[in-house]
């Protein structure tokens, strides 16, 4: 098993057993340029996790050590620097309170799109052939972030209470920031900044799981 398979069982081990939270963080300028971030942060299962680690495996799924997720991460950013329109890449690993940032700049949304669906591609070990997704869209009115990920029906109520928690403690936190002023947006979910140059949507995961909210948004300039 490759080191990447190690740390991808990893992290899905620990959503389902530890609270989590992930920030998406666009940084877009006029010109359709910008910069990315996302931040997952386990902090508040760290002592879990690190635990994990110790242990060096969780039902039966052997665990990555810090080195090969340093690795790892280390491979993933040299990767993504090669991408057309994509660079800058870095990775922050922060190892006692388990926070991950990647950054990156990008030309347009489109070389964006591109990168991670590449990436996604060239590191898929589902064993099934990935699906193409646009993530997001702009032009001299609009900037869009679509949201079209199939969710697996899941019956809420016949999870356990400790799966229940854990779905609703996740939270996803989308941030969009412009040099324009917002004169709307499309999802009634998000929250437009006061000085109308940023909008937020927070969504906990039993929320996009039951589809009462959905991160599809299209953000109107003045």
């Amino acid at each position: 098993m490759n080191s990447f398979k190690i740390a991808f069982l990893f992290f899905l081990t620990i959503s389902f057993s530890s609270c989590f939270d992930v920030t998406e963080d666009i940084l877009l300028n006029k010109d359709g340029s910008g910069i990315a971030t996302v931040i997952v942060n386990l902090s508040q299962s760290k002592d879990d996790i690190a635990g994990f680690i110790n242990a060096g495996e969780v039902n039966g799924n052997k665990i990555p050590t810090i080195i090969e997720i340093k690795e790892k991460m280390a491979e993933v950013v040299a990767e993504a620097n090669k991408l057309d329109g994509i660079s800058n890449v870095e990775s922050i690993s922060d190892f006692e309170d388990y926070i991950f940032t990647f950054k990156c700049d990008f030309e347009n949304v489109y070389a964006l799109n591109d990168a991670i669906n590449i990436l996604a591609d060239q590191y898929n070990e589902s064993g099934q052939p990935m699906i193409f997704e646009e993530n997001y869209g702009f032009d001299v009115s609009s900037f869009y972030r679509y949201f079209n990920y199939p969710i697996p029906e899941i019956d809420f109520d016949k999870l356990s209470m400790m799966e229940q928690f854990l779905l609703d403690s996740a939270t996803f936190t989308g941030i969009y920031r412009f040099e324009e002023a917002i004169a709307k947006c499309t999802n009634t979910s998000s929250q437009i900044s006061k000085s109308k140059k940023s909008t937020m949507l927070k969504a906990t995961l039993s929320e996009l799981v039951k589809k009462q909210i959905s991160l599809k948004n299209e953000v109107i300039f003045e």
